[in-house]
C-alpha cells in the first residue's frame, strides 16, 4: 500500500501530491498501542449489512409490517446484532414510521437515503442536497436515527 500510494504521490498535480505524500508519511510511521490493538481488531472479519430503500412500499407479497417481522426474525436467527436502515422519508406515512420504529426499537440503526430517491445523473447538485436535507429534517427524532448517509 505504501509503494501504491508513493507512486501516486509522484504524479499528478502539487496539490494531490501533496496529499499522497502526507499519506504515504502516515503509512510509513510506527504504530501506537492503541493503534496496534485497532490493527489486531481489524482482522476480525466482520460484515456490515444495511438495507435501503426504506420502509418499501408494500405493494407485492408480504405487507410492510410482515416484512419488518420476518427480516427482523431472520437477522436475529443468523446473529445479526445490528443494522443500518437506510431511509427514504418521502415513505414516512404511519405504517413507515411505524416499520422504522419497530427497526430501531430492535437496535437497529437509522440512516438517511434521501427524501424521494433522486438520481443525481438527472438533477443538480444544489436540488440533490435539498432532498438530503429534507430527509434529515424528517428523520433526525427517529429513534436511534444516525447523521449517515448512504446514496441512492
Amino acid at each position: 500500500l505504501l509503494t501504491i500510494c508513493f507512486i501516486y504521490a509522484i504524479r499528478g498535480d502539487s496539490s494531490v501530491k501533496l496529499g499522497y505524500s502526507l499519506l504515504c508519511i502516515l503509512f510509513a510511521l510506527p504504530l501506537s498501542a492503541d493503534e496496534q490493538v485497532a490493527k489486531q481488531n481489524m482482522a476480525i472479519k466482520k460484515i456490515a449489512i444495511t438495507f435501503d430503500y426504506t420502509p418499501k412500499p408494500a405493494n407485492g407479497y408480504l405487507t410492510g409490517p410482515d416484512r419488518a417481522k420476518m427480516l427482523l426474525e431472520s437477522l436475529e436467527k443468523s446473529g445479526g446484532k445490528q443494522a443500518a436502515f437506510s431511509a427514504v422519508s418521502q415513505h414516512l406515512n404511519s405504517e413507515g414510521h411505524q416499520r422504522l420504529l419497530v427497526y430501531s426499537n430492535s437496535g437497529h440503526v437509522i440512516a438517511n437515503h434521501t427524501h424521494s430517491h433522486p438520481d443525481l445523473n438527472q438533477i443538480g447538485l444544489k436540488e440533490y442536497l435539498s432532498n438530503i436535507d429534507a430527509a434529515d429534517s424528517s428523520l433526525k427524532n427517529a429513534p436511534n436515527f444516525r447523521k449517515w448517509f448512504r446514496f441512492p
